[in-house]
């Protein structure tokens, strides 16, 4: 009769090796998309961790500059309010006739 080798059963062994096949290449797949995934994430953490180093050194250099500035205002005003504490003490000691040397006419 006309039934086929497939109809009568024959060609379930071929059927049966694709279907077992298929399980194996979707492990292929999902290894090779985990793979990828875990590149990628190591990619992104170094870039991160790179960015972060940049950002610091950055805040650093900053930091010092800031310090640099405020410790040269700092010098200037203590410079300044030295300046003016020798002029009350002369104005004080001139008041009360303890200055400098006078001279006689």
């Amino acid at each position: 009769m006309g039934l086929s080798e497939a109809a009568r059963g024959g060609g379930g062994q071929e059927a049966k090796e694709h279907a077992g096949s298929q399980p194996t290449a979707a492990k292929d797949k999902t290894g090779g998309a985990l793979e990828t995934a875990k590149e990628n994430a190591f990619g992104t953490a170094e870039a991160t961790k790179e960015k972060a180093a940049q950002i610091a050194e950055s805040g650093k250099e900053r930091g010092q500059t800031g310090k640099d500035k405020v410790g040269g205002v700092l010098q200037q005003t203590g410079e300044q309010l030295k300046g003016e504490a020798q002029g009350a003490t002369e104005a004080v000691k001139s008041a009360f006739g303890m200055g400098g040397e006078k001279k006689r006419v």
